[in-house]
């Protein structure tokens, strides 16, 4: 009797997120390769939905001028997004998280063909390095978690977590290939408010309903695209299991960080040569005064002596 009231009203156990039966249909237009996808009426009470343009122009001077400085620089636009709250039990619990979903495409042009998977593959390694490897600060450790490959509507799709599931802010990232230089992401972000709940679970539901209704309908130069990298590269596919992404414990020590424990170290070798030419200036001073001792000692004798 409680367990279908609670599904009902919320609870930590049985969050309550958006309806899906209310979905709203968008399409994005992307020189001319378009894709549509459905998510339910926009319910995060603190951020109001802003809506972005439907059409963009991949090759833009914007993007093509930009100037990456090392194989983790990338270009990111934001095309869309949008948020939903989770509420627990009413008036006890309220709000117990939120998922937010940012729709981007990606550009580099220094990782080679991205319709080849070797390339796609080597570029979401130098992405997720730039966002949460050493160099970030971040001291995660290990990125690309429970890696996926799911096919929607004919379509090859990776998906995978940048970040621990149990942790209370995590990211779950859906990246497809849409040019030889281009990425469309779907990037999902969970926010858990409260421990013990089941709320990535329903997050994971609504974002498998998200998905489930991505198309895209190839543009023609897209079209050749594709195909030109399926004659180059017949057997080339993208694997189903990739293990964990994790760098090692000398990458990490190349960014440790100096605000802290290098701080730290150069603090203590100052100290440690002040207190050496303490010393020593100390030691000298003694000598000092010894030689001074003795010197009115033997002035002493002698006015004595006379």
């Amino acid at each position: 009797m409680l367990k279908p009231l609670l599904k009902l009203i919320g609870s930590k156990q049985y969050p309550r997120g958006p309806g899906f039966k209310r979905a709203r249909a968008h399409q994005l237009d992307l020189s001319g390769t378009r894709v549509e996808f459905k998510t339910p009426p926009h319910s995060d009470v603190k951020v109001s939905f802003k809506k972005k343009p439907e059409k963009y122009n991949l090759y833009d001077e914007i993007v093509r001028s930009y100037k990456p400085k090392k194989p983790t620089d990338m270009h990111w636009r934001t095309l869309y997004t949008e948020g939903w709250s989770f509420f627990g039990v009413p008036l006890i619990q309220g709000i117990i998280g939120k998922l937010k979903l940012g729709v981007n495409f990606v550009h580099t042009s220094r990782h080679g063909n991205l319709l080849n998977p070797e390339n796609f593959l080597n570029a979401l390694d130098q992405m997720l390095e730039g966002d949460h490897g050493p160099a970030t600060g971040q001291w995660r450790k290990i990125s690309r978690i429970n890696w996926q490959v799911k096919t929607i509507h004919g379509n090859d799709w990776a998906r995978f977590n940048t970040r621990r599931v149990e942790d209370l802010h995590n990211y779950a990232d859906w990246v497809i290939p849409i040019t030889e230089e281009h990425m469309l992401l779907f990037n999902f972000v969970h926010f858990v408010h409260r421990p013990n709940t089941r709320l990535n679970e329903a997050y994971r539901e609504l974002e498998d309903q998200i998905m489930s209704t991505v198309k895209i309908d190839w543009s023609a130069d897209i079209l050749r695209q594709k195909q030109a990298a399926a004659e180059k590269w017949p057997d080339a596919q993208l694997p189903h299991q990739r293990p964990v992404l994790e760098w090692p414990e000398e990458e990490w020590a190349k960014y440790a960080p100096k605000d802290e424990l290098a701080a730290l170290f150069e603090e203590s070798a100052r100290e440690t040569q002040a207190l050496k030419e303490h010393n020593e200036a100390m030691r000298k001073k003694q000598a000092l005064a010894l030689e001074e001792a003795d010197r009115l000692r033997e002035k002493q004798k002698k006015q004595d002596a006379g």
